[in-house]
């Protein structure tokens, strides 16, 4: 008579679950601890008593003022950070006209949750 060998089936190995990706999810705002900035975030003037902030050239208090940034007014940091005469200074540019960009004196920034599109 024929010997007969059982060979057992391969186990099943339960599928691994796949993260998925949501392309319409709103991207988050990193969480910065107070006082903090870095590119890619959004900022706000503040503390200039209603004077304004004189957004530069470049970095530094030598430099040629391109024009007034005002207290509230939101603008995106594009690079820096640079130190120059005491203070660390960002390249900031408007979110709704692209002609007020310049570097501002980081004393005078605040981070914001980015606008509503």
């Amino acid at each position: 008579m024929a010997a007969m060998t059982v060979i057992p089936a391969p186990t099943g190995t339960p599928p691994s679950e796949v993260a998925t990706v949501d392309p319409y999810a709103p991207t988050p705002t990193p969480t910065l601890a107070p006082g903090q900035l870095t590119t890619g975030i959004y900022v706000q003037i503040v503390g200039t008593g209603g004077v304004g902030l004189n957004i530069r050239s470049a970095p530094g208090l030598d430099s040629s003022q391109q024009f007034m940034g005002f207290d509230s007014e939101v603008f995106l940091i594009e690079d820096g950070p640079r130190e120059r005469d005491g203070y660390t200074w960002w390249y900031v540019v408007s979110n709704y006209d692209d002609g007020r960009a310049g570097w501002a004196a980081a004393n005078f920034l605040e981070a914001i949750p980015a606008p509503n599109p």
